[in-house]
């Protein structure tokens, strides 16, 4: 006969991984800095300080270092200021 009593498996959570617990920081900070884009400077503590961005038709690196990527960011908020007051 088969047995009729049956094992209830509880799962098992898995603590969050380092990883993990970053790539949500990440997103949570982007979802919160994106729609203020253009009105103050987003949280640089999420990105490398050797960050590298490079141009969109592939001629080599555009902005090098965090500094760099934060003063991107400067000019960005600059140009917003003088087209909203022209």
């Amino acid at each position: 006969l088969p047995s009729t009593s049956h094992a209830c498996a509880v799962p098992v959570r898995k603590p969050a991984s380092d990883f993990h617990l970053r790539r949500g920081r990440v997103i949570d900070v982007l979802r919160e800095s994106y729609p203020r884009l253009f009105q103050e400077r987003p949280d640089m503590s999420i990105y490398a300080r050797n960050i590298v961005c490079f141009r969109a038709d592939g001629g080599g690196p555009r902005v090098r270092g965090i500094a760099a990527y934060t003063r991107m960011f400067d000019a960005l908020h600059l140009s917003r200021r003088t087209m909203v007051a022209a």
